[in-house]
């Protein structure tokens, strides 16, 4: 299934406008049949395996997929999940 992944990831901070520079939103594909079982996945293990993906546009706005490979994903920093819909 694909998802939204939001990360936190927080440093020292010094104002409060910089808040937003420690937000990362990773497009992935992870090998589970529901939300139920990353739910499950994500219990049990600190990282999880993904495929990343970014979503293009073209010129006329249709949308397509970049594959960028593997990527490993540390559950501590993972602050929201969503599911998306191509």
């Amino acid at each position: 299934m694909n998802f939204i992944f939001t990360l936190n990831l927080a440093s020292g901070l010094r104002t409060p406008a910089e808040a937003g520079a420690n937000i990362q939103q990773i497009y992935a594909k992870v090998d589970v049949g529901s939300s139920s079982e990353l739910i499950d996945l994500m219990s049990k293990t600190d990282f999880i395996l993904g495929r990343e993906f970014f979503i293009r546009k073209k010129f006329d706005n249709t949308k397509w997929t970049e594959d960028r490979g593997d990527i490993i994903i540390a559950v501590p920093f993972i602050g929201k999940v969503k599911e998306y819909f191509e």
